[in-house]
This record gives C-alpha cells, sequence and structure tokens, in this order.
C-alpha cells in the first residue's frame, strides 16, 4: 500500500478520528490529488457545536495529512443540519447512519492482498452510514495461517433487535468486501460504558467518551 494513496489516506483518517467521533458528526469525506500532492478533507456536521470541537476536528486532519508525508491540505468544516441532505462526495471516510442517504454509489477500494490494514478499509467502508450513538466500538483484527478476519462490534445499553441484525449483516458484508477467502470470528455484544472493552488488532470506529 503506497502511503500517498487513497487506501493510506482513509486509513490515517479513520486513526485520527479516533475519540473525536461526536453525535453532531454527519460526514467526513476526503480526496487527493497524487500529482499536485494535495489533500482534501470535508467535515459536515450538525447544530451548534463549540470553537473547541471544530478546533479538534481540524488537529485531525492535520495529524491524517502528517500520516501522508509533505502535501498540502485543502479543508472545510461546514454545518449542515439534518435533514439537509449531504451531497456524497468520492471517499467517504465516516457516515452517520440517518434516515436519507445512500452508500451504494461510493467507489469499491480494491483489496491488494490480505492484511490488516485492507481488513480496517473493508469494515470502516461498509460501516457508512450504519453508525448509532449506542455504538462504542469496531475493533478489526486479522490471523494469517489461516487467515482469519475478527470483528467486533460493541454497544452501550439495550438495542433492537433490528439493529442488532442490520450490525450482524455489516459484518458479513465487511467479509465480502474484504474479497480473500477466510475464516471468520464477528461478534455484536453489549458493554456498557464505562466498563472496559476487550481489545486486540486496531479500532475501525471509536465514539469519544
Amino acid at each position: 500500500m503506497e502511503r500517498f494513496s487513497i487506501e493510506y489516506a482513509l486509513l490515517a483518517t479513520q486513526s485520527a478520528l479516533l475519540r473525536e467521533v461526536t453525535p453532531e458528526l454527519r460526514a467526513v469525506f476526503i480526496n487527493m490529488d497524487e500529482e499536485q500532492e494535495i489533500f482534501y478533507f470535508y467535515i459536515y456536521y450538525d447544530g451548534e457545536i463549540s470553537e473547541k470541537r471544530t478546533g479538534l476536528w481540524e488537529c485531525a486532519i492535520t495529524e491524517a495529512s502528517a500520516d501522508l508525508g509533505h502535501c498540502f491540505i485543502e479543508k472545510r468544516v461546514e454545518r449542515l443540519d439534518y435533514p439537509e441532505k449531504i451531497t456524497m462526495q468520492e471517499y467517504c471516510a465516516y457516515l452517520r447512519k440517518e434516515s436519507s442517504g445512500s452508500t451504494k454509489d461510493l467507489p469499491k477500494i480494491t483489496m491488494q492482498e490480505p492484511t490488516l490494514g485492507y481488513a480496517l478499509i473493508a469494515v470502516q467502508q461498509t460501516l457508512l452510514g450504519e453508525v448509532t450513538s449506542e455504538l462504542r466500538a469496531v475493533i478489526v483484527d486479522l490471523e494469517k495461517d489461516p487467515v482469519k478476519l475478527y470483528i467486533r462490534f460493541y454497544h452501550n445499553k439495550e438495542i433492537s433487535k433490528e439493529l442488532y441484525q442490520r450490525w450482524q449483516s455489516v459484518q458479513e458484508k465487511a467479509r465480502i468486501y474484504f474479497g480473500f477467502d477466510c475464516l471468520f470470528d464477528a461478534e455484536v455484544k453489549r458493554i456498557d460504558y464505562p466498563q472496559e472493552m476487550p481489545f486486540r488488532g486496531r479500532y475501525a470506529y471509536l465514539r469519544k467518551e
């Protein structure tokens, strides 16, 4: 995986957003001009938020761009209240669950080899539009020899049977997106805040607590 690539940029953005996702955050889109070495970053949020919160999101932009090496940043942090429609842009790094909006037209990232990095991208991409306030964390790991994809969704408090089944479906879609023949170990589990969640591998999502 090349360092200045959309795949690496998605991983860098996802990592920078850990513990910075709040209920107001609606979507995060990225793109890049590899020739001009420009990193484009767009954040859309809902309602009134503090300058401190927007400052933390801008820090996440800087952190993600630093992981890519030397590049120029074009950024936009914009208030767009629900139910105003978000214009779906090319590469989405985060999208909260709303009653409107579709991810079907987003491009599919090609998985080149069975690595933890690509496993994280597969989970992150299938998680778009599925994040609700109850979701505490999504943890991903990849074992080799034999290849086994490990996914855990940890949520807070009671959730509906429909949401539980939906997240199970997301896990299965992530396995299909990953695209490699592998064993599969996935679970949706309730662990109420502030109980500690078991951890192995890497976070694909971690809400602010």
